[in-house]
């Protein structure tokens, strides 16, 4: 949402570069996906954590 959010506020009434604004999306996206992916072990070790405790 948040990506959508920031293409729409390039998107004016004076600019329809939309080219500039797909650019602007897409780096979005990689950036918010980097940041879950990095996320990731974390939340491994967590969940084998409480797998763990289960046992």
């Amino acid at each position: 949402m948040d990506c959508q959010d920031r293409a729409r506020d390039l998107m004016t009434k004076n600019n329809n570069d939309s080219a500039k604004v797909r650019t602007e999306m897409e780096n979005c996206f990689i950036t918010c996906a980097d940041t879950h992916i990095a996320l990731l072990p974390t939340m491994d070790k967590r969940i084998r954590e409480s797998l763990a405790k289960m046992k």
